[in-house]
């Protein structure tokens, strides 16, 4: 695992295996993803440990901070973000947060253009 910024903020993460895994192991959830999806998601302790629990779920993953945020402002922007994803990207099954999509460069311009359009005070990453 490399150095993470232990600060709170946004990021994104996908498996690299082709093979479809529950997006939560230890319940077993029916929604399954693999690389040709993508999970943009909140931190609200650390990325590090973030980081951890989709090693531990899935192994081999890519595990990318796009933008430090503080915490005051996560729930409300992850609303606007994820308004925005849905325009253009399908959800996996019945998760909010996982999208049918490899155009992760598009999902990270998505996510920077809404912090900027809402005036979100953030250091961004990546």
């Amino acid at each position: 695992m490399k150095e993470l910024i232990k600060d709170t903020g946004i990021y994104i993460t996908y498996p690299k295996s082709t093979e479809e895994k529950s997006i939560y192991k230890a319940k077993d959830y029916k929604t399954k993803v693999n690389n040709q999806c993508t999970k943009i998601g909140i931190v609200e302790t650390n990325f590090a440990s973030r980081e951890k629990c989709y090693v531990d779920n899935f192994g081999d993953i890519v595990f990318q901070q796009i933008a430090i945020v503080d915490k005051v402002y996560l729930k409300e922007i992850e609303k606007r973000i994820l308004t925005e994803i849905k325009k253009e990207f399908k959800t996996v099954g019945w998760s909010r947060e996982w999208f049918h999509t490899t155009n992760r460069e598009r999902l990270i311009d998505i996510v920077r253009r809404v912090l900027a359009q809402n005036n979100i005070p953030c250091e961004i990453i990546f």
